[in-house]
Formats: C-alpha cells, sequence, structure tokens
C-alpha cells in the first residue's frame, strides 16, 4: 500500500514539474497587459504605485518633483529604483504559455500569497497596470530566464519568456526610500545656517550663515569672512546620501546637538540634528522628515564644517600683477626680489641677476597661493609666532603687505598669517618651490 502511494506522489510530482518545464504552446502570442508608452519612466504617465506582498503594502505617490512613501508617511522615494518598476510596463507584457491555477497549485509559480508580488500603477484614479508577479525561474543554460504572472483576478498563469520582473523587488517593498538625506537640489539653497550650542559663547563655530546673494554665496556670519569654494559644500549637502535608515536612532538628540538648517528659495527649509560621531557613524534626524540617518565620519565632517573649512582658502590678498616685492627669511636663506616695470630684480643678495622667467614665475606662484587646508589657532599645537622659523613678506604695489610666517612640524607645512584666527597648511611641492635659495631664481 505504501508503495502505492510513494507511487502515486512521485508520479504527480513530474507531473507537476512537467507542467512548468513544458507549457501548452499558444499559436499567437496573447496581449496581457499593454504597454503604459513613454520611452522612459520620467516620461510615462504613472502618478501612483501599489506595492503588495505578504500581507504589506507600499503606495508610492508622485508629489511635484519627488515620489512619496506611505510607509514611512512622508519619506522619499528612490527615484531609481521606482523608475525600474515603471520600466517593466513601458512595453506590451505578452505570453504564448499559460496555464490555469488554482488555490493548491499557486505555490509551484510563486503566485502564492507569501511569494507573489502585486503591481498596480494609476494615473490618478485610472487603473494601468495590475499584475502579480510570481517566481522567477533559469533552468540551467539560461543566459535570462522567465518569470510567472497572473493579471489581478484571474485564474490563469503565464510565463513571460526571457524577463526578469522581480528584480526591483530584490530588496523589499521598504527598499524604496531614497539615500538622500535632504530631498533638495544644489540650486534650490540660498541659506545655510551651522550652530553648535555646545562652543563657548562668542565661538566663531558656535554659529556660522551662510547666503546667496547676488549670485555669489558669502559668510554673513561671523562678520569679516571672505567666503571660499561654498558652492562645493552646498553641493555636498544636496547630495548627502545615509548608509541606511531606522525608525529611531540609538542616540539622544538634546539641546546640544549640533544642527545644520538647509534654507530654500521657496522660504522653506530642513533642519538637521546630527549626533556626534560613535563606533564610525553618526546620526542625522531631520524635523521635517521620518526616521533617521545613519551616515558615515567623514560625510559627518563634510556637513558640519567649521568656519576655517568654509573661508577663502587664497594665502595673499592680491594677485601676482599687484604683487611689487616678495622676501624671504628662512634658517639663512634671505632674498628680496621686486618688481621694476616689466623685470625684476634683486635688492638682496645684492648684484644677483634674475631670470626674467624664472622670477615671474614665482610671483605668479605667491599670486595663486592656496592653503590645503585651514585650522582655527585654538585647535592646533603650534602657537604663532612661537615655533615658526621662516617669514615670506609680500609688499604690494598699493604699499600694503602680508606676513606669512612658516614651520615645518609633524610632516606637515604650516603658515601663519599675521593677525589670522587660523593656521594654514601648504602643499610641500610648492613650498619647496616658492622657499628655494637666491641663486635657483638666477639665469
Amino acid at each position: 500500500m505504501k508503495i502505492k502511494i510513494l507511487a502515486a506522489t512521485f508520479v504527480a510530482l513530474l507531473v507537476l514539474v512537467a507542467l512548468i518545464r513544458w507549457w501548452p504552446e499558444k499559436k499567437a502570442p496573447e496581449l496581457l497587459i499593454p504597454g503604459i508608452g513613454g520611452a522612459s519612466a520620467v516620461d510615462a504617465a504613472v502618478t501612483v504605485i501599489e506595492l503588495e506582498a505578504d500581507g504589506k503594502k507600499q503606495v508610492i505617490t508622485k508629489g511635484g518633483d519627488n515620489w512619496l512613501l506611505s510607509d514611512p508617511v512622508g519619506a522619499i522615494g528612490d527615484k531609481f529604483k521606482i523608475n525600474q518598476v515603471i520600466e517593466l510596463f513601458l512595453k506590451d507584457i505578452s505570453s504564448v504559455l499559460s496555464s490555469r491555477v488554482s488555490e493548491n497549485d499557486e505555490s509551484a509559480f510563486g503566485l502564492d500569497p507569501r511569494e507573489r508580488i502585486r503591481v498596480i500603477l494609476k494615473k490618478d484614479d485610472h487603473v494601468l497596470v495590475d499584475l502579480e508577479i510570481g517566481a522567477f525561474r533559469q533552468e540551467q543554460g539560461d543566459e535570462i530566464g522567465d518569470t510567472f504572472v497572473r493579471p489581478f483576478g484571474e485564474n490563469k498563469a503565464w510565463r513571460i519568456q526571457g524577463r526578469d520582473l522581480r528584480r526591483p523587488f530584490a530588496d523589499g517593498l521598504f527598499a524604496f526610500r531614497s539615500k538622500k538625506v535632504l530631498p533638495v537640489e544644489a540650486d534650490s539653497i540660498n541659506k545655510v545656517k551651522l550652530v553648535r550650542p555646545g562652543l563657548e559663547k562668542g565661538s566663531d563655530d558656535a554659529q556660522i550663515v551662510l547666503e546667496l546673494r547676488d549670485s555669489a554665496w558669502q559668510i554673513v556670519s561671523p562678520d569679516g569672512c571672505e567666503a571660499g569654494d561654498i558652492v562645493q559644500y552646498i553641493s555636498y549637502l544636496a547630495s548627502l546620501r545615509a548608509t541606511e535608515w531606522v525608525e529611531t536612532a540609538p542616540v539622544e538628540f538634546g539641546p546640544d546637538t549640533d544642527s545644520v538648517e538647509v534654507g530654500l528659495v521657496d522660504g522653506s527649509s530642513f533642519l538637521m540634528s546630527i549626533s556626534a560621531v560613535e563606533d564610525g557613524y553618526a546620526w542625522v534626524k531631520v524635523r521635517e522628515l521620518p526616521g533617521v540617518a545613519k551616515i558615515s565620519v567623514h560625510a559627518a565632517k563634510s556637513v558640519n564644517r567649521r568656519l576655517a573649512e568654509l573661508k577663502n582658502k587664497k594665502v595673499f590678498a592680491k594677485d601676482s600683477d599687484q604683487i611689487q616685492s616678495i622676501a624671504l627669511d628662512k634658517g639663512g636663506n634671505q632674498w628680496i626680489f621686486q618688481r621694476k616695470g616689466n623685470e625684476f630684480e634683486a635688492t638682496l643678495p645684492k648684484n644677483l641677476t634674475l631670470d626674467r622667467t624664472k622670477a615671474e614665475s614665482l610671483f605668479q606662484d605667491v599670486g595663486r597661493l592656496k592653503a590645503e587646508r585651514l585650522v582655527a589657532v585654538v585647535d592646533s599645537k603650534l602657537k604663532p609666532p612661537r615655533g615658526f622659523d621662516g617669514v615670506l613678506t609680500v609688499t604690494y604695489s598699493d604699499g600694503t603687505q602680508t606676513v606669512l610666517h612658516l614651520a615645518s612640524k609633524d610632516e606637515q607645512i604650516w603658515a601663519w598669517r599675521e593677525g589670522d584666527k587660523d593656521l594654514m597648511t601648504l602643499a610641500p611641492w610648492i613650498f619647496d618651490k616658492i622657499t628655494q635659495p637666491a641663486t635657483a631664481f638666477a639665469p
């Protein structure tokens, strides 16, 4: 008796395998889902995407330039992943292979409630697509594979040859949230306010305000600071990405938490609270958005910048054509070169003839000189002028001067401009070039 039962079971399994592998063929393909049209997902007229799987649901709705998720409510969708879903249906979906499916054999096609994915695309209230996507099968030797599907409400499964319709859903229904922390573009930002409540009152880094005025970024607060490459910083804010999103962070966001508020041209803003770095990560809570973003140490430092990192890194105030003379005094290496009409001459050492091309190159290098980075004096072990053993003095055609003190420490070239609150680091190659012995500039 047992042998007969086993034999019957074996035969039934063979029939099921044959059912999946060898489908009855139709003479002509049957159109299951008409293509929604458009050359790309961006051109398609889809405004709502509803996804259902294993009893869970995600509704993605077009809102302006963004896609908004239903879970978590108001989260911004990942445009790339969402476009992948829409692109599945731009063209007609047809098949010549079908089989009737009962509730008992749904699992053989991946169409049981646990595995199937229901996809509904709408244009406003009009349903464009309503399809259940089942298992993806790739036989040995096949390059692509096939996907089983079933139009919702029907009892017939179809095999779509040469297409993997499950790929956009590989990470689940809740992986459609964009890793982009702020739903903004760089050209929509016109103000940034950085606040560090934990610093002493009066510190230059306690509050920094940047504003776009007359198409140029300025440091509004603190006063008297010339802005550097703020555009690069704004681009970084707009492109900041999370490594992951969580509902709640393992840190507290208290009154002493650093914050960066990003203002937009339409008058709205996003306030980011940024935790201290711990275990190689920091956490960002955006007041206007659900969840908390986990970001890398590099990202945290790049977003929560110090004033020294935002200031102009040009070392000398004026360009080379306004430099009248350059004087170096460093460890016995002393020289003074000055401009005389279209030529250059050495006043120290005397009787040294300068090569015009070499001298002109020196003046250009000094005029273009930029610091690699700026470091607040209070954050450095160096306390100028103590510890600095060289001086480069630049005199301009209007009689004003910039005095730059130089030091080499901890394999870094340090510079301090008299009167500044910041130290600078210089690239070794340019430092070596502008501090050569006087004879290096001779013919």
